[in-house]
């Protein structure tokens, strides 16, 4: 019993010095505080960096609205990359009318054997042929039987 009491009351002293110094703490901050309360910020360098910033910015905003104001009442006529754009794309459409006229005109054209064809299926005739063959020598290498070869 008296084991228990002295734990309680050690437990009860600690608590009070806890509490003692958090109130501590929370006098000194309302101090501080009440110190700083007064206390104006007048200029950073980073003040100074974004309000030359904003300057420009605002000059920047302002030209392009006078710029704007200006060039309102000018006409543009010709040029010499506007011809220029023309003509690339005159020739450009002629191009294209002239592909789609051939593919229209060679929609019925039917192509016949040509030599080049006949070449082409030669070469594939020989080259199944060989394909053909290598299959057949696979085949005939695994069926051989090397007792006989060895014993004769």
């Amino acid at each position: 019993f008296k084991q228990h009491s002295s734990n309680t009351m050690a437990e009860l002293m600690f608590g009070l010095g806890q509490t003692k110094k958090k109130k501590e703490t929370e006098a000194k901050v309302k101090q501080t505080k009440t110190n700083l309360k007064d206390v104006t910020i007048t200029e950073t360098v980073e003040s100074n960096v974004r309000s030359d910033q904003w300057g420009r910015e605002k000059n920047e905003k302002a030209t392009r609205t006078a710029t704007r104001q200006n060039l309102k009442d000018v006409n543009i006529t010709e040029t010499v990359e506007t011809n220029a754009r023309a003509d690339q794309f005159g020739r450009e459409k002629a191009e294209k009318a002239a592909r789609t006229e051939t593919r229209k005109n060679l929609k019925d054209v039917l192509i016949t054997d040509t030599v080049e064809s006949g070449v082409r299926k030669e070469q594939h005739n020989r080259e199944k042929e060989w394909t053909q063959t290598g299959r057949q020598q696979k085949q005939n290498n695994t069926n051989f039987d090397m007792a006989p070869a060895l014993f004769n």
